[in-house]
Formats: structure tokens, C-alpha cells, sequence
């Protein structure tokens, strides 16, 4: 009995390693990225967010878009949160091959990279997230769901790195020229958590 009370502290700090080890990622939400930008023009937008599994918490993330070219995004995020998911900072170029026009949906591509801080551990999430999206006019105003698969991986401080994927299906609101609103639901596939997510954006 001595001698395992005299070992809890090092089965303790490893149990707490292993559970940091195995903490899922904070992939950062799809949000406005499927909201193309023209050259010049830019955007703001506010994404409160509740995780829903993995220990809930709230986060919230400002997130800056500019229309750098003809196909091509930049978007800049920051944000920081209770739970798993806390302090994350990073970007995405977003590349929109197919715009939405007429009948054809908009279909594209961002690439991603955050540094994102979970529990006590941080790492760096590299993703691809392609999505797809189509706008429709409901007579009271547009509204434009997507649905985005966002996968890549994750590089944690102690060299290891393990593979992410979740799925975010949502919808932006169009009844201002000037202000979109959007919902969104994340859904956990590896090594990630589900969340759901909303917020408003200011397009200038």
C-alpha cells in the first residue's frame, strides 16, 4: 500500500499525459469561407460557438476575409474559448473554382493552418476543406447552405501528429445588404469535436 501511495504522483502525471495525448483538435469552423469575395472588397465576422462533446465549452473567433483575386480568398482568424477548444490563430486561402451562378452551385477549395491551443497542449492543424454551396432566393431574402468536409492533420508540441476530419453542414442568411448571418453544425469524425456555431458578418 506504501508503495503505491508513493507512486499516485507518477500514475497521476500519467494518466493526465495520456488524457492531454488523446485530447481532440480545435479545427477551426467553416463559418464565411464558402462567401466569396471580390477584389478589394473585404469582410468581419464574429463566431460565437458551443462544443458539444469532449468536455463542452464556448469559444468565440473574429474572422477578417479579403478578395485578393478573381478566384482566390485570404481569411485571418483569431479567437479563444473555454473546454477544449481555447486560443487558436491562423488563416485560409479559399480557392472558388466553380462560382454560383444560375443553376450551378459554387464549389471550392480552402487551404488551412492554425495554431490552436487544447487543454495544456498546443499544435498546429494544416486542413484542405473542400465545400460546396448553392444560394436561393426564398422571397423573404437568400439563403445559401453548404456543406464542407474539412481533413488534414494535426502537429502537437511533443512531435507526434495524428489525422483530422469533421464535416460541417450550415447555411448563411442573406436580409441585409451589408450584414449575413450563419449556422452551422460540426460533426466529429476523427479525432475532432462536434460543435455548433453561428454568427454575423459585416461585408464591406
Amino acid at each position: 500500500m506504501r508503495i503505491l501511495f508513493n507512486r499516485l504522483p507518477i500514475l497521476t502525471a500519467l494518466l493526465i499525459a495520456g488524457s492531454v495525448l488523446q485530447a481532440p483538435c480545435a479545427m477551426a469552423g467553416v463559418f464565411n469561407l464558402t462567401q466569396f469575395r471580390e477584389v478589394g472588397a473585404w469582410s468581419l465576422g464574429v463566431e460565437p460557438e458551443i462544443t458539444l462533446t469532449n468536455g463542452a465549452g464556448l469559444a468565440g473567433t473574429a474572422k477578417f476575409s479579403y478578395g485578393l483575386n478573381e478566384i482566390s480568398n485570404l481569411q485571418l482568424g483569431v479567437g479563444h474559448g473555454s473546454g477544449p477548444r481555447q486560443f487558436r490563430i491562423g488563416g485560409a486561402f479559399t480557392f472558388d473554382f466553380i462560382p454560383d451562378i444560375e443553376s450551378q452551385p459554387g464549389i471550392g477549395l480552402a487551404l488551412s493552418a492554425y495554431f490552436v491551443r487544447v487543454a495544456t497542449l498546443g499544435q498546429v492543424e494544416l486542413t484542405a476543406i473542400p465545400y460546396i454551396h448553392k444560394q436561393f432566393d426564398t422571397g423573404a431574402g437568400k439563403v445559401d447552405p453548404f456543406l464542407a468536409i474539412p481533413v488534414g492533420f494535426a502537429f502537437k508540441d511533443n512531435s507526434r501528429y495524428v489525422s483530422v476530419a469533421q464535416a460541417a453542414v450550415g447555411a448563411t442568411f442573406h436580409t441585409n445588404p451589408q450584414f449575413r448571418t450563419t449556422v452551422e453544425l460540426g460533426i466529429a469524425i476523427n479525432n475532432t469535436d462536434s460543435y455548433i456555431s453561428g454568427g454575423v458578418t459585416y461585408y464591406h
